[in-house]
């Protein structure tokens, strides 16, 4: 399916595992020789056909609610004792937790989104690069309008992915010298049951929406997956602190 070269017997964690940038990432690590931990949380249950897939890879799931860092630190935890260490960390894990003006926005409404987006995020890297030996890849996820203050309605959320940034350059920074890259892909506007679900847009906005991407068109996760997969490839040997955007031109 893919001429991805995975690092050697990679042990992968993939928080976010249902979604839909994750799903189109799947396919091509289960070609590999590699084990592969799947996070689910309410949807956890779509896992279970790549569990029961005969494949190359080694897979299991696992089940954790991504809302705190101690959350974080205990699915790094149970995947390192069922695979032996970690090689690769990818997080796909996010979530809006309301739709709203700034200055409708609450203090739960702040706190839950940095929660999910930001403070987990943090500590699941923080623990998965705990583990890691010498070359480990760490991919966190963040968003292409972060650097130009996120959504009109999404203040909270693009604080928490602006936040991802920091994190990424930071870690890239003092995990240089073990050889572990850290880097994160932002996408842009993606074809996703995310916008239609977590932003509320109508189908009518979503179509205006998507007129405005340069190139005329929404991305695809595959384009998503793409840029992942060479980030945590063998391919790559000289890319860390990068936050790579995937936006069709949006936010030049």
């Amino acid at each position: 399916m893919t001429s991805f070269e995975p690092l050697d017997d990679a042990r992968i964690l993939i928080a976010g595992a249902t979604s839909d940038m994750a799903e189109a990432l799947i396919p091509h690590l289960l070609d590999c020789p590699v084990t592969i931990g799947l996070h689910g949380n309410r949807s956890i249950d779509r896992l279970q056909r790549y569990v029961d897939t005969d494949t190359a890879a080694k897979v299991k799931s696992f089940s954790a609610d991504l809302d705190s860092g101690e959350a974080a630190m205990s699915l790094v935890d149970a995947f390192t004792d069922w695979s032996g260490g970690i090689d690769c960390l990818i997080q796909f894990t996010g979530n809006i937790h309301r739709v709203c003006s700034w200055e409708e926005l609450q203090p739960d409404d702040w706190n839950a989104d940095l929660a999910v987006n930001l403070t987990a995020p943090f500590f699941l890297a923080q623990a998965a690069i705990r583990h890691m030996d010498t070359g480990g890849r760490v991919v966190l996820m963040g968003t292409a309008s972060a650097n130009r203050g996120g959504g009109a309605t999404t203040l909270a959320y693009g604080v928490a992915k602006a936040g991802i940034e920091a994190v990424v350059r930071a870690l890239a920074k003092v995990c240089a010298s073990r050889g572990i890259l850290v880097n994160a892909v932002a996408p842009g506007f993606i074809d996703t049951r995310f916008h239609a679900e977590a932003t509320k847009r109508t189908p009518a906005e979503i179509e205006k929406r998507q007129a405005m991407v340069p190139l005329g068109a929404a991305g695809t996760t595959k384009d998503v997956a793409a840029a992942v997969l060479y980030l945590i490839s063998s391919q790559n040997q000289f890319t860390t602190g990068q936050c790579l955007r995937i936006d069709g031109g949006d936010f030049i």
